[in-house]
């Protein structure tokens, strides 16, 4: 019985961008990387759903990063004292 393969997302990138580029059809680029073409559909789908993030404020990351910042700076004086 042949396991589950798995793909991380930069393979899943990497194939969803070639076929954002229209030079090659779907079946063409699934059996190029020995995929079934529904998966390579459901990719290029969620892909283009969340394609809004990448033009999002980072102000969530920014926030995360202060909030680590100043645990830190609160556990550096806690250290001291």
């Amino acid at each position: 019985m042949k396991s589950k393969r798995k793909f991380n997302s930069d393979f899943k990138t990497k194939v969803v961008l070639e076929v954002l580029q229209g030079q090659k059809t779907i079946a063409e680029i699934a059996a190029k990387y020995e995929l079934q073409s529904n998966q390579v559909i459901k990719w290029k789908k969620d892909f283009l759903s969340k394609a809004h993030i990448v033009f999002e404020e980072d102000s969530n990351d920014t926030k995360h990063l202060e909030q680590e910042r100043d645990r830190l700076y609160q556990q550096i004086g806690k250290l001291q004292v």
